[in-house]
Order: C-alpha cells, then structure tokens, then sequence
C-alpha cells in the first residue's frame, strides 16, 4: 500500500548583516509503500491483552498490548525471527498519514519502555511555527547569508518516517507494528505489593540494568509460555490474558534475567557496605562478583556458582553486641537531629540540643543497603526455586557455564531452550535443528566476542555472536558435534574453543571435588 505523507522539518538560516542563526519551519511530501503480505508468511504466534481497568494489574502493562477497541486481544505475528504486534485498520493508518496532525502518532513517535508513544519531531517546541520556505524567510528579512543556509529539504525526518514504514506490514487491512517479544513482567514496589502486566522484553540483560537505574528496582518477569505459573506461584490474581500459539517463537529466558539482574543489584549494594559491615560481607562481596564476572551478559546462564553467591549473601552474620547498640544510637541521632531543627532547648543550656553522631548515621545507611542487598539474593532464590520445571535444562547444575578464554572468546553454555532458539536465531539456523538437539538432550554452547562499537562521542564494549556448536549428550563422549558460525575472524576457533570451556570446566569440578573430600576428612 502506497502512501503520500507530508511532514515538516526545521531548516536553519541567518539574515543579511546578521551573526546568529534562526529556525523555521517548512514542509515536504514524500511517498513511502507498506509491504502487504500473506497470512502465511507472518503467522500469528500469540495473543495478548492487558487488563483495561486502573487496578494494579495495568500499571506495569504496556499501553500497545491493550485490546483492541473491540474488546478482543491483539495478534503478534512472527516474520523472519522478529515481532509484530496488531496496530490498526489500513485505511485508519492511511487517514493518519495524510494529516500532520496525526503523523507524529503514526510514524515520527518512539515507543518507551512503557510502551507509550513518546512526542517525536513534529510536536517539538518550534512544532508550533508557521511554515514557510527559505524564500518566504529571505522575502522577510530582506535577503539571507546564503552560505549559512541550512536545509536538507527534510531529509533527516524523511528517513524517520520511511524507517518507520519498513518496520510495518499489513496483512488482511490490518497493520502490524514491529515490537521485541511481549514478556509478563511483576514489578515490586517498595510496600511489597506487586503490579503486573504484559510488556516487551528488554533487549539485554545491560539495558534491564540502565533501566532500574531509574525506575523499578526490583521485578520478576517470564516468557508468556511459564507465565501462569510464575502467576500462581506468586500468588498473584491474573489481570491479563494471553494465549501462545506457537511456543518455538518464542526465546526468552526470565528465569536467567531476573536472577542475574538481581545478582548485579546485589553486588551494587554490597559494594557499598564492605568498608563498614558485619563479618562476612566481604567474602560474600566476592563470590557475587565473581559469579558476575563469569556470566555471559548478553545471554546469562544460572549455574551453580550463581546460586551460592546468592546464599552467601543471605548467611551473612551480625555482632549483635554491635549491631544491637549501634542501630540504638542510629534512631537516638535521628531523633535528636530532627529535634535540633526544631530548635528544642535544653534544660541547662540555651542552644538546640543536638546529638551529633555523623558515624553512627553511617553506619544505619550501611545497614539499609545491606538489608537491600539481602532482598535481592532472596528474590535470586525464590525465583530459582520457585521456576517452572521446563523453564531450564536438567544438566546438573553446572558448577560455572562461562570461560572467557586469552582468544577474547566466550564460551557459555546455553542453559534453556530459550536461550537456544536466541541463539539460533542469532545465527541464522532453522528453527528445528536447534530443536532436534534440544529433545535429544545435546549440549549446546554460544560463542561471542567483545567488539568496540561507537556511541555518540563515546565508545562502548558489546558483545558480538561468533557462533553455536551443538556436542553430543553428557556421557557421550564419542557423539557428533556440529558448529555453526557467522562470519567473524574468529569463527575458525570456535570448536577448539568450546574444547578449552570444556576442558576448564572439568578440571574446575575436579578440584571442587578434592576441596570438599578434605573438608569431610577434617
């Protein structure tokens, strides 16, 4: 379907015997075509609703996830691998796209983490000027510096909105948005109760982190296939609906997510405490920072190590001969503090009476992120044991799943079949070889290797997949292995690779065998 959509931009100009640039605002036509395909070739995979009332259960939902308007849910389709969820009519888009006043809520708008549309180019400050052209502005001002002239003819915001055209496609006269998988996610508040809702999932383990930064710090998520049942062992009443149609669409891991993400709050808070905390926190500090370290950020893997790091935390002891008087002193300074601002005098003197113990309120600000940091390893808990019994695979727990080796590769075992239809994904294989190794039980490894990548005027560290290699069955040593790479540079050590992982690994488990026969002996 072909569109003929007018938008506006802003160009830049300063007039004759002038020193500082201006703004204005003018417009463009441009024509931009949405694909219109098949039903087979984007098969719906699942529907979702969020509820419509202002309860709890709508707070965390995203707004693009609510029913249609008639009351039924909206379909996510799956095309090459990706996401789409059910938007509006094609003649509804149509009509938008040919006014200004709805262009921006149709193709200049971002959708946030919330799932609102956020104001894009059109509704900006200067949105509101009267459009003009470069002549109109040199008619008025009586002629223009022309080498200071800055008009790109709106090529900028042309590129937003034929971005935006490409990530669309109708099927039926119905427009699918593209979205990242819908996820239930049950966000804490700091009362402990619990708001839920569908959303999309977040697009790494880093990006959940920045985002708590700011906003949640403490939520449970799962894909929609184990969401009844993080639902129920939650104890929480379902107020969403969903159906999965297709349960291979979907790769994403809540299990792993909500336990590493907890884990890097956990570490935050230790971190701040290890200079002045009850004995233990140290040693507890590392073993979380440990475990983190060998945990493959842009696909986590839950092994052994992980789990007890969280224990650590939670075994941590107190002095109560301290920790008692010390949390007395604590309340007693901020008591008196508040007294002195209210300027209370003393009974021998004529100043405020303050009791000034600067140490002491330390120490109670320390103890607050101790016991959040202890929250943190308790949620890592309930959530692993509390996990849906196919929500991972049965290895027996490996003791750690990530080896970053001196090649700057890394080796992570995938630990659910999520994780491994990512990865294949990722790759490029069809979806039912990864399959086939995942109901024969093989063991499955990701490969990826740091790159430099430029953001803005900084540059950052990512994660780049190099490969999957798909080994035989544990107790298998003579089995088939199979290696599919992309083309990296280090793609060729991809088998050799997962051999060193392997080998590190067992001679890891050897020597944890040996510690614990000697402290049975003694």
């Amino acid at each position: 379907m072909k569109l003929t959509v007018p938008y506006t931009y802003t160009f830049w100009y300063v007039p004759t015997r002038c020193t500082n640039d201006r703004h204005a605002l003018s417009q463009a036509v441009m024509e931009v075509e949405i694909a219109e395909i098949d039903d087979a070739d984007a098969p719906v995979v699942m529907t979702v609703a969020n509820g419509k009332d202002a309860g709890l259960g709508n707070e965390q939902g995203a707004d693009r996830f609510l029913p249609r308007a008639d009351g039924k849910p909206r379909q996510v389709r799956m095309r090459n691998g990706l996401f789409y969820v059910e938007a509006m009519s094609a003649e509804e888009l149509s009509q938008r796209a040919s006014r200004l006043a709805t262009l921006d809520a149709t193709f200049l708008a971002k959708f946030g983490i919330s799932g609102q549309r956020t104001p894009g180019y059109v509704e900006k400050s200067y949105g509101h000027s009267d459009i003009t052209s470069v002549s109109g502005v040199r008619r008025q001002n009586g002629g223009l510096r022309e080498d200071k002239t800055r008009d790109d003819r709106g090529e900028k915001v042309g590129r937003l909105i034929a971005r935006q055209a490409a990530r669309m496609f109708i099927v039926d006269g119905v427009t699918f948005e593209l979205c990242r998988e819908p996820v239930l996610k049950i966000k804490f508040d700091h009362s402990g109760l619990m708001a839920h809702g569908i959303v999309e999932a977040f697009e790494s383990l880093a990006a959940r982190t920045d985002y708590s930064k700011y906003s949640e710090t403490s939520a449970y998520t799962s894909s929609l296939i184990h969401a009844d049942h993080l639902l129920s062992d939650m104890g929480v009443e379902k107020k969403v609906s969903f159906e999965v149609i297709d349960h291979n669409a979907s790769s994403y891991d809540g299990v792993a997510s909500d336990i590493a993400f907890h884990l890097v709050r956990a570490e935050s808070d230790l971190k701040g405490v290890v200079h002045a905390a009850p004995t233990g926190v140290l040693q507890a500090y590392y073993k979380v920072a440990e475990a983190l370290r060998h945990i493959d950020r842009s696909s986590p893997s839950i092994s052994a190590e992980v789990i007890a790091a969280a224990h650590s935390v939670m075994d941590i002891s107190v002095d109560p001969e301290i920790d008692e008087p010390m949390q007395q002193l604590s309340r007693t300074r901020f008591m008196n503090d508040r007294s002195g601002r209210q300027a209370v005098l003393g009974p021998d003197h004529g100043g405020p009476f303050r009791l000034d113990l600067m140490h002491v309120g330390g120490y109670r600000d320390r103890q607050g992120k101790m016991a959040s940091a202890t929250a943190f390893a308790g949620r890592i808990l309930d959530r692993w044991e509390g996990r849906h019994p196919g929500s991972t695979f049965d290895n027996g727990q490996t003791d750690r799943m990530t080896t970053t080796l001196v090649s700057g590769v890394t080796v992570a075992e995938i630990g659910s079949d999520a994780q491994a239809r990512h990865a294949a994904w990722e790759i490029g294989l069809a979806p039912g070889q990864v399959e086939k190794a995942i109901a024969s039980g093989s063991r499955l490894f990701r490969l990826s290797a740091e790159k430099m990548a430029s953001k803005e005027l900084s540059r950052a560290t990512r994660a780049g997949m190099v490969g999957l290699v798909i080994g035989p069955a544990p107790g298998d040593p003579n089995g088939h292995w199979s290696v599919a790479v992309k083309d990296h540079p280090k793609a060729e050590i991809a088998l050799d690779a997962v051999s060193q992982h392997v080998e590190a690994m067992d001679e890891r488990d050897m020597e944890m065998a040996q510690d614990q026969q000697l402290i049975s002996i003694f």
